[in-house]
């Protein structure tokens, strides 16, 4: 069993522990850069971390359907990404699973630019890789 999240067409897949693991990942790196309204976003991934179940998934056009929280969850997925590369989250005694991880997560960012750009063509997302 695995895990999607997907926009479209477009899809991003992790085994059961990676999909539960990524998204504590972006939740905690949210929590940390969130300002105060973006909070109740976290809130709400937080949610489905302690709903996890096996199989989950993410269909970013139901679950994430405002604008504004695409937006922020493209910027924390991409920051999520650089803070496993800096090694500031995640386990680093093994290094076999950074790569693929940024991957996925990196990829997931894509998505949800990818869905913001639909409604905002020159939109991009403040992020410390764009900086």
């Amino acid at each position: 069993m695995a895990g999607f999240i997907f926009y479209k067409e477009h899809e991003i897949v992790f085994n059961n522990r990676q999909f539960n693991s990524t998204i504590t990942f972006v939740s905690e790196v949210a929590r940390k850069m969130a300002n105060e309204h973006e909070l109740e976003y976290v809130v709400k991934m937080e949610k489905y971390i302690e709903n996890y179940y096996l199989g989950m998934c993410f269909d970013i056009e139901e679950d994430f359907p405002e604008i504004g929280v695409k937006r922020f969850w493209a910027s924390m997925f991409y920051e999520t990404a650089r803070e496993i590369f800096e090694r500031n989250i995640g386990m680093h005694e093994y290094f076999f699973w950074q790569t693929q991880r940024i991957y996925q997560i990196y990829g997931t960012g894509d998505l949800f630019k990818k869905a913001v750009k639909e409604i905002e063509p020159k939109w991009y997302p403040d992020i410390r890789d764009y900086r």
